[in-house]
């Protein structure tokens, strides 16, 4: 309960009022850089109860926080970071879709983008939608009752992997109940033995595999809470996932057949956004640091080896970095990842690019509007993410390079 006062008195009573029908994604904005929120409406100018899976790193510490378990720091090299890096990446080139789309994957032969969607005429709710790049086509994925979103392919045949909550809402709806209380308000006493505090902000869902010819539905987990930011690795034949067990967020790994579970994170907090690099031996994911002394809460990249064991946090300028990618299509002995954050400025989030051993970190753009969730093709070549443009998140790609990323990192004064 005294987790709810503090969330009250730190964020403010009006935001979480308004919180309950906001994209969780959004509200990350509101903890991190105290945004006014407001109601999502579809164009025909509805209230839409709108609420999704959980940023990559939700910025919110469990109540009783106790301290994260130690790990070394991997101190880039370079500390300062470049303004930017005009010759690492083009022009946006947005996809004309309707509503606000987030989240983007690309499939195993580049020609196909899959996302989430809401806030459109048809429904006010999240759902997967796939987009063919070379018709300029969209198709609708799932189709269901409660939220879908964070689609990611199959490796090696035409399915994707999404969040849903259609499940937990048939078969658990008491798990919702907290969230329909204006303000979040203390639960009941049987309500209370069903969700901690820190649950209470996530959206109960399960992970579910859609096939995107016949359209066949499989359900993946069997797990009362949040499971959701899957994606696969292992050939397809494994998956890793963010899931709220035991009172805490952490990333676990599976078989498809929900065999073989391990856990991979250990620090303490909320631990999510994980993902697998190509050669299938590292892991990386956002680690949740307890809020400061003005109540903003920071959130740390960790890498680590897929076991888990022996992770290192990367030393970053103070900030909220989120949704860490593994770039594809490097050469072998290359690692590298994009994400973003907001670290120059707490107001915008903007796209980074930094190596797996801390250096040549450079700001890979610097637009005017929160930029999120990047991701790049199978070639390395293009860059997807989400723009925030005249009111909407607006999905699209550049054209993308590292071969000059240190290079025009060490053209600009790294001594501000």
């Amino acid at each position: 309960m005294e987790s709810l006062k503090f969330v009250k008195k730190s964020i403010g009573r009006k935001a979480l009022n308004k919180m309950k029908s906001l994209p969780v994604v959004f509200t990350i904005f509101i903890f991190a850089s105290g945004f006014n929120a407001c109601q999502s409406k579809s164009k025909s100018g509805k209230d839409l109860a709108v609420e999704t899976s959980p940023p990559s790193a939700f910025v919110f510490a469990p109540y009783d926080w106790q301290a994260p378990a130690s790990a070394p720091i991997l101190t880039p090299p370079i500390h300062a970071v470049s303004a930017q890096a005009p010759e690492t990446i083009s022009e946006f080139s947005a996809i004309d879709v309707p509503g606000h789309n987030i989240y983007p994957a690309v499939s195993p032969d580049g020609n196909k983008v899959a996302y989430t969607s809401f806030s459109r005429d048809q429904h006010g709710h999240q759902e997967i939608y796939e987009y063919d790049l070379s018709k300029k086509a969209e198709k609708r994925i799932s189709y269901q009752k409660g939220h879908a979103f964070g689609a990611s392919y199959h490796p090696h045949r035409p399915q994707i992997l999404y969040a849903s909550s259609s499940e937990e809402l048939s078969e658990q709806p008491e798990l919702f109940l907290p969230r329909l209380k204006a303000g979040l308000e203390a639960p009941t006493f049987e309500e209370s033995k069903i969700r901690t505090p820190l649950q209470l902000l996530l959206l109960p869902t399960e992970l579910i595999l859609r096939d995107t010819g016949n359209m066949n539905r499989q359900r993946v987990t069997l797990n009362h809470g949040y499971d959701g930011e899957a994606s696969f690795f292992d050939s397809g034949r494994r998956l890793i996932f963010s899931s709220v067990r035991k009172e805490e967020v952490h990333i676990f790994t599976m078989n498809l057949n929900g065999q073989q579970i391990q856990k991979i994170s250990h620090l303490k907090g909320f631990n999510g956004g994980a993902h697998v690099s190509p050669e299938g031996k590292s892991v990386v994911w956002v680690n949740v640091e307890p809020p400061g002394v003005e109540t903003r809460a920071e959130t740390r990249v960790v890498f680590s080896p897929l076991n888990g064991k022996s992770p290192q946090i990367l030393s970053l300028p103070q900030g909220i970095h989120l949704w860490p990618r593994w770039v594809m299509g490097v050469d072998p002995g290359e690692e590298w990842i994009v994400f973003s954050s907001n670290m120059q400025n707490h107001l915008r989030f903007s796209l980074y690019a930094i190596t797996r051993t801390g250096g040549c970190l450079t700001r890979l753009t610097s637009d005017d509007t929160h930029e999120i969730h990047p991701i790049t093709d199978p070639t390395g070549k293009k860059i997807f993410y989400s723009r925030f443009h005249q009111g909407r998140w607006v999905l699209g790609w550049r054209a993308f390079s590292l071969a000059k990323t240190c290079a025009t990192l060490a053209q600009h004064d790294h001594s501000r």
